[in-house]
């Protein structure tokens, strides 16, 4: 499952301590990098706990932006963009692959396409050609 604070944490709940348990509870970080967001102290707070912990970390490409303007910290991960569905096709299967051993179906890239960049709020990469 992909959590995405914003429909995770539920009311009243600490966001710092929410945040923190998924934090210790996943194999992957997705990063969702948009010029704006790169510059946002809980990203780097996020990465960085993700980092100190050996969780993957994936940047995710958004609104456009390319992999060289990422800031030098995350310069050093492949990143991916949300735009390009050839890119988050390979990056679907190798992770299956990494986690499961197995190769993943098209419902699997599909439904994460589609809550990926839902929760996001991006355009889906099927309706960009």
């Amino acid at each position: 499952p992909c959590y995405v604070a914003a429909q995770d944490i539920p009311p009243g709940a600490s966001w710092h301590d929410s945040i923190g348990k998924a934090l210790y509870s996943t194999d992957a970080l997705f990063l969702i990098c948009s010029p704006e967001s790169v510059n946002r102290p809980w990203l780097n707070f996020e990465a960085g706990t993700a980092f100190g912990r050996g969780i993957k970390l994936i940047p995710l490409l958004h609104s456009r932006m390319a992999a060289s303007d990422l800031p030098a910290v995350f310069s050093p991960f492949n990143a991916y963009r949300l735009e390009a569905k050839q890119e988050l096709e390979y990056l679907i299967a190798n992770l299956n692959n990494q986690f499961s051993g197995a190769s993943p179906s098209e419902s699997m890239t599909a439904a994460f396409n589609k809550d990926l960049v839902q929760a996001i709020g991006a355009k889906h990469p099927e309706e960009n050609g």
